[in-house]
């Protein structure tokens, strides 16, 4: 809470360096808390997409077989039938 406001409603800054620097502050804690908050969430959704991907996700174009690296668009052919 201290980080994140100028202050708890009863005092604020007066001078015009006391405003600065409450802003500045104020800049700062929020920044603390946001900018690890996307890091971890693009890493979340990167670490999903790739378990995804290697569960078999053949809805996806261009996916893969884990195990042989087969392409998963197209059946392999089994022939003609009888």
């Amino acid at each position: 809470m201290t980080l994140t406001t100028v202050g708890y409603g009863d005092t604020a800054p007066v001078t015009a360096l006391g405003r600065v620097f409450g802003a500045i502050t104020a800049v700062i804690g929020i920044g603390l808390v946001a900018l690890p908050s996307g890091i971890l969430a693009g890493g979340f959704v990167e670490a999903f997409a790739r378990e995804e991907e290697a569960a078999g996700g053949s809805e996806s174009p261009g996916a893969t077989c884990p195990h042989c690296g087969g392409s998963l668009d197209h059946p392999p052919d089994r022939g003609s039938g009888p």
